[in-house]
């Protein structure tokens, strides 16, 4: 062989034995990739050794006592004993896991058992599937001048929102939640002839403008069912927790607000709608209601501040005459005027002002029958009218309660006819027969449940959906420390405590191994396993058989070199 040929097979042979060692570095990388997989393998297998079930204790209809393997379904509502049943709640937020119409009915009902029940039978109902579905803050936007019949079929987040302006249609918001983030007016700015139900504002309105409520800014001629607010409303004068100014026949029933109201303007103004100057008029519930209309077995908790005349915990002013009836409500937020949000002193005409401060209303030119007030009421001036239900006006309460008012001299200021003061609040929102609830009344129990295990944690939050009936899905909320299992407890006075317990301190819980992962994780394993094996005999092969061929190429390449020196020094031999 001449010494070109050789060294061409030299190179030819070097560049083979980059290429192998090439591959078998590949294969050996993937080795210990199989070995990483392996280990990874092995860990799910050790976790299901160590996984459990949670299970509860069931009696049999022969008095025996067994368990069962935990779900929501089957758990949740259930007798804990002692008169308390078993909740579910979530550890971040306190509130308590419900499915989602039952969330949707206490967020849109006023916070009474009648109240959630009626909102709950209009969502089963199905009597709105006629009507067009809103999912956006465009669709919402759309409906200025709307005159038909909207169905709200997912919460929407609005900002910048300045309200739907004339609307005179029906509007149904099947128990979903309008949050307001940001804007001047509520959900809708004026409506006439118009119906609005079953829907939950969050607002955060702030402007100076008037006629500002968290739900309809001025009404006319207009029907409120089950329909609620929360958050912070801000406006100039008639400022309210759900409407702004109530026009003729604004009626309103089963619905409510937690909305902490502030009238700003600090002097009386003759604006429009309305004969009379609206002054501040803050009212938890109504900031003006003007005349003919009906408000019925409603409430309000939220805190009312306003800056001169006419604020109460439930309305600001009601009405010119007595043909307004307030009936079956309650009112429980603080009621302060002439505040400045601060509580600093205003004057008018050179004297500090208090205004016509109620615990209830205002200003009451109406019937209230059956009406409970229970906030404080207070002032900034050192002159005016500040009683614990109504400040002034010339207007009738029949059986009305108070929780500060020891005298019918402290219930109402002058003018007012006050009859059957109770000294035990009237009960509002208890009637639970069946027969006004059709279409839950085969399981109400498990539904009146449910809300008492919502009032009682201040909320709801929503079951996954497919989650319901899933024994996996409960325990791992339990075992990975995001719900804890609860129990409510009704006491003798109607209150609700919240006990969280667990399997070491309730007899009705276990936990055990779970059987079922256990089989499919060894099952598992034991596939992985094999396939992880054949693959790592077949790199052990393709590694033995590179081995091979590295060596015979090294002994070639030896015998090359030796060829080739000996060539070269034959050659040196010759030409010396």
């Amino acid at each position: 062989m001449g010494m070109s040929s050789s060294q061409a097979r030299l190179l030819s042979l070097t560049g083979r034995m980059h290429d192998i060692e090439y591959k078998a570095q590949n294969l050996e990388a993937q080795k210990l990739q199989m070995a990483n997989e392996s280990a990874h393998v092995y860990q799910e297998y050790e976790n299901a050794l160590n996984s459990v079930t949670i299970q509860h204790k069931v009696i049999g209809s022969d008095g025996s006592a067994k368990y069962i393997d935990t779900t929501y379904s089957n758990f949740i509502g259930t007798s804990a004993g002692n008169n308390a049943v078993y909740g579910l709640r979530d550890v971040q937020t306190g509130k308590l896991y419900v499915p989602d119409d039952v969330k949707r009915a206490y967020n849109a009902s006023n916070r009474t058992v009648e109240g959630f029940l009626r909102t709950l039978n209009d969502i089963k109902s199905g009597a709105n599937a006629g009507y067009t579905s809103i999912t956006s803050e465009a669709q919402l936007r759309a409906l200025n001048g709307a005159t038909g019949r909207y169905r709200l079929d997912s919460d929407i987040t609005v900002s910048n929102w300045t309200g739907i302006s004339n609307f005179a249609g029906t509007f149904d918001g099947n128990g979903h939640t309008i949050t307001i983030a940001s804007g001047t007016q509520g959900l809708f700015a004026n409506a006439s002839g118009a119906t609005v139900k079953n829907v939950c504002i969050d607002a955060n309105i702030s402007t100076t403008n008037s006629h500002v409520g968290a739900l309809l800014g001025v009404a006319g001629n207009v029907t409120i069912e089950n329909c609620y607010s929360t958050g912070n409303v801000t406006g100039g004068m008639s400022v309210g927790g759900l409407i702004g100014y109530g026009g003729a026949n604004t009626n309103v029933s089963y619905s409510g607000s937690s909305a902490d109201v502030y009238a700003s303007k600090t002097h009386p103004g003759n604006i429009s709608p309305g004969p009379y100057n609206q002054e501040s008029a803050a009212g938890g519930l109504i900031g003006y209601l003007i005349s003919n209309s009906n408000i019925s077995n409603c409430i309000t908790t939220g805190d009312v501040k306003g800056e001169y005349f006419y604020v109460g915990g439930f309305i600001g002013i009601s009405g010119n005459n007595l043909s307004i009836n307030i009936t079956n409500c309650e009112s429980y937020g603080d009621v302060k005027g002439n505040c400045n949000g601060n509580g600093d002193l205003l004057t008018h005409n050179g004297v500090q002002m208090s205004g016509s401060i109620g615990g209830f209303t205002g200003d009451v030119d109406a019937v209230y029958t059956n009406c409970n007030s229970y906030g404080n009421t207070s002032s900034g001036g050192t002159i005016g009218n500040v009683y614990n239900f109504v400040g002034t006006g010339m207007g009738s309460l029949n059986g009305c309660y108070s929780s500060t008012a020891k005298t019918d001299a402290e219930m109402a200021g002058s003018g007012q006819t006050v009859t059957g003061t109770k000294t035990t609040p009237n009960i509002i929102g208890e009637n639970t027969d069946a027969t006004r609830y059709p279409n839950i009344a085969g399981n109400l129990d498990y539904y009146i449940n449910m809300f008492n295990q919502v009032d009682a944690a201040k909320g709801a939050i929503t079951v996954p959906d497919g989650m319901e009936d899933s024994v996996e899905w409960f325990t791992n909320m339990i075992e990975n420390g995001a719900a804890l299992i609860t129990k409510i407890t009704k006491n003798d006075d109607g209150s609700f405590d919240l006990y969280d317990v667990n399997v070491a301190t309730d007899t009705n819980l276990q936990e055990v191994s779970n059987k079922v992962n256990l089989l499919r994780a060894e099952a598992k394993y034991e596939a992985d396993m094999r396939k992880i094996d054949n693959k790592d005999k077949k790199f052990d092969t393709d590694l033995a058989a590179l081995e091979s061929e590295r060596n015979a190429v090294n002994t070639e390449m030896d015998t090359l070199k030796s060829v080739i020196k000996d060539n070269v020094d034959r050659t040196f031999k010759l030409f010396s």
